[in-house]
């Protein structure tokens, strides 16, 4: 079952953007994270968004996951929290992998993918992913773009166009 609370107590996007301006940002460097991977590994992005609608105000990168390479899908979850926990660092935030994050949604799809004995690794790959400058970068401005879109909700050609400006570096670690 998913964590559909990550919201509360805030009713919508808006209102964590206004009343938590610190957990809205993490938002934002979350979903970019996934976004950044997804397009390193060369993933189908369909679109990222701070807000899927519905109840559960559910964020998501929807891309379509090569199970071909699973590290690669693995890496592609760590990614939004590798994110967050950079973010945190250059903004002299406390970080807890645990929470309060973004992450726990994500966590339930680890426990889907399965194998544990793969997330070490997949960690590192995620680390050497956002380590790269122009894919740090790409990060950075998919999380501003996000902030500016209608609806916070970039297409996957959009995510596309953001990371090919600069991200020749990004295809290293695929």
């Amino acid at each position: 079952m998913r964590n559909e609370s990550w919201l509360e107590p805030w009713a919508s996007i808006e209102q964590l953007r206004a009343e938590a301006p610190r957990y809205f940002e993490q938002l934002c460097y979350h979903e970019a994270g996934h976004a950044v991977a997804a397009w390193a590994w060369q993933f189908d992005i369909r679109y990222v968004t701070l807000d899927d609608g519905g109840l559960a105000h559910r964020p998501i990168c929807s891309a379509t996951l090569r199970l071909r390479c699973s590290l690669c899908v693995l890496a592609f979850t760590f990614a939004a929290l590798e994110a967050e926990r950079k973010l945190c660092l250059l903004r002299g935030w406390p970080f807890d992998a645990r929470g309060p994050n973004w992450f726990a949604n994500d966590r339930e799809d680890l426990k889907e993918i399965g194998q544990p004995h793969r997330h070490g690794a997949a960690v590192l790959r995620a680390r050497r992913l956002l380590a790269l400058p122009d894919a740090w970068a790409a990060v950075e401005a998919i999380a501003d773009a996000l902030v500016q879109a209608p609806g916070y909700r970039l297409s996957g050609a959009e995510v596309a166009r953001i990371c090919r400006h600069g991200a020749a570096s990004c295809a290293v670690i695929a």
